[in-house]
């Protein structure tokens, strides 16, 4: 699963994807740069 935690309403859609059987124990942010020519 990945979004734009910027968007709330990207997030709000992620969590609703979340079954109750399995619930949400953690969060990665992961951010990156590149750098082009």
């Amino acid at each position: 699963m990945a979004c734009d935690v910027a968007d709330r309403d990207a997030v709000a859609a992620l969590l609703a994807q979340v079954p109750p059987r399995y619930p949400l124990r953690g969060c990665f942010m992961l951010p990156g740069s590149s750098t082009t020519g």
